[in-house]
């Protein structure tokens, strides 16, 4: 073969190497930034649901929350189950976290909030943040140690997060809230999360995903995820990294010692 030629079939072939890992890394970093957003709102949902539901004596708390107003639900009042209606309105309502939210979640308790055991049914009524629509319900069950410990497990199944242009992210999986600060206060902003649990799902491109949390997440009022890694498979292994502890909206995926910067919502 002339040595011209050879060299062309060299380069055309590092060319298609040179785009094939475009179209990888590409693919790594939506589906990323996807399980990133199935994070963030799915942890948003559960602090709107516990901000609404406790530390009050009929574990309602039936007053404005940010950008939210919350009405009862029951055939007889103090006697379970009962509903809370967490109403954002029809139209965006710019919450304190900068977030846009409206529609209604729909928290539906089989006892109190605060007893072990007991079980939250959360369903969402054209409910949307930043836009994206949740559909599917998901079950917040009390998993705590009386006087000891304050969790709650969240069972996330086949929840949908559709986009404005109707891509859908698919979430299963699990997610625990363990309280580690804030305890015996009414206030909110002094509630620090421990976040343990594993995702799988796929992303809007429509490649899957799988996330197991390797140090928990930290959760509390910044807008994102304060801290914690994961293990995210996105196509390839990577290491998922919230931060130090900063409140800000960058994350780190790491594929094969590459780091990619994601934006969160």
């Amino acid at each position: 073969m002339p040595k011209n030629l050879l060299l062309f079939f060299i380069a055309l072939s590092l060319f298609f190497v040179s785009c094939k890992k475009d179209e990888d890394t590409g693919s790594w970093v939506s589906s990323a930034e996807d399980y990133a957003i199935a994070e963030a709102f799915i942890a948003e949902i559960f602090k709107i649901v516990d901000e609404a539901a406790k530390n009050e004596p009929n574990v309602f708390k039936l007053a404005a929350l940010d950008c939210a107003s919350i009405t009862l639900e029951t055939d007889t009042p103090g006697v379970f189950p009962q509903t809370l209606i967490i109403n954002f309105g029809e139209i965006n309502c710019i919450a304190d976290d900068g977030r846009r939210k409206r529609g209604i979640i729909k928290a539906h308790f089989s006892g109190r909030y605060s007893e072990v055991n007991s079980a939250v049914t959360i369903s969402f009524d054209n409910f949307f943040i930043n836009n994206y629509k949740f559909l599917n319900n998901l079950t917040l069950t009390n998993t705590g140690i009386p006087l000891v410990t304050i969790q709650h497990h969240l069972n996330i199944s086949n929840v949908k997060i559709l986009s404005s242009s109707g891509e859908a992210i698919n979430v299963n999986g699990s997610r625990t809230f363990k309280l580690i600060a804030g305890n015996g206060t009414q206030d909110a902003d002094d509630d620090i999360f421990q976040v343990t649990g594993n995702f799988s799902g796929s992303a809007r491109n429509g490649s899957s995903f799988t996330a197991a949390i390797t140090e928990a997440l930290t959760l509390d009022t910044c807008r994102s995820v304060k801290s914690g890694l994961l293990n995210l498979n996105v196509g390839a292994d990577g290491v998922f990294n919230y931060g130090d502890g900063e409140c800000d909206d960058v994350a780190t995926m790491t594929i094969d010692d590459r780091p990619f910067f994601i934006t969160l919502e």
